[in-house]
């Protein structure tokens, strides 16, 4: 697990990001970081995914970021622990393989959004919503 701040605002969103691509992360931490965001912790795979929300987990925690295919619990497996526990948190479904039955089941358990990684530019946007 990695710590990256930016910056020291009181109104700082915190995200996690877990990915299993080292350049992916690094692309989504820029992202973020340009949009504002301080990545508190990064994972590697579903379980330290896992670990790194049970660490970092409060009212400040803004969203998680999950792949969906990542060693380990999927990025669906992690939303379903994560939202059991605490259905208000933002998870967004961050992955090259979307299918329409992934984006069903994770609408199912209440993540917040489904984004391609094509469509990196817009996670600061899907980050700061909460869809119902």
């Amino acid at each position: 697990m990695s710590e990256t701040a930016a910056g020291d605002s009181a109104d700082t969103r915190r995200v996690i990001i877990a990915d299993d691509s080292d350049d992916m992360r690094a692309l989504v931490r820029l992202v973020l970081l340009t949009a504002s965001y301080t990545v508190v912790c990064e994972a590697p795979d579903g379980d330290v995914a896992v670990r790194c929300w049970e660490q970092h987990r409060s009212p400040e925690l803004f969203a998680v970021v999950l792949d969906q295919r990542m060693p380990g619990l999927t990025g669906l497996e992690v939303a379903e622990r994560i939202l059991r526990d605490d259905p208000d948190q933002r998870v967004i479904l961050f992955s090259a393989g979307l299918t329409d039955e992934i984006r069903r089941q994770a609408e199912a358990i209440g993540v917040t959004a489904c984004l391609t990684k094509d469509e990196v530019m817009e996670l600061p946007t899907h980050a700061a919503m909460r869809e119902g």
